[in-house]
């Protein structure tokens, strides 16, 4: 470092384990990464799952009325599904299907909300791709300098 003193640091098994107990409980690893392999992708997969219903329902939260009613019932349904699904620990196949049942039913959240964004900037898009400007009229007027000195 920066001290001018000298570091060393020295690392000795403490453990006490013999050989064979090391090698036991590599070959117990060995054995069990498939199992645990499983586990991790089924506590990503929950992941996963959880994130989208959490994201849906507060999509459905903050856009409030401007959401279907149809629409809004085919994804409450659809994320209690998925809920109910990882709350009795269904297969990861289950869990994909009903996540991705639950991504084409707030898809349409995305698509309602783009149309409606696109409606109320129509006016200004549709000048904008005919070039012109979209705001007010920049018009030229003669001026006059006034000095007061």
């Amino acid at each position: 470092m920066g001290s001018g003193k000298e570091q060393k640091i020295r690392i000795e098994a403490s453990s006490g384990l013999s050989e064979s107990e090391i090698e036991q409980m590599i070959k117990e690893a060995e054995l069990n990464a498939s199992a645990d392999q499983e586990l991790k992708e089924s506590v990503e997969l929950t992941n996963q799952a959880e994130h989208l219903i959490y994201g849906v329902n507060k999509s459905l939260k903050d856009l409030g009325d401007k959401v279907k009613a149809e629409d809004r019932a085919a994804i409450e349904s659809a994320s209690n599904a998925l809920q109910e699904s990882l709350k009795n620990k269904e297969p990861k196949d289950a869990v994909k299907t009903k996540m991705e049942a639950l991504q084409q039913a707030a898809a349409t959240i995305a698509e309602q909300m783009k149309e409606q964004a696109e409606a109320a900037a129509g006016p200004a898009n549709e000048a904008a791709d005919r070039g012109e400007p979209s705001g007010p009229k920049a018009t030229d007027a003669d001026y006059e300098v006034v000095d007061d000195k």
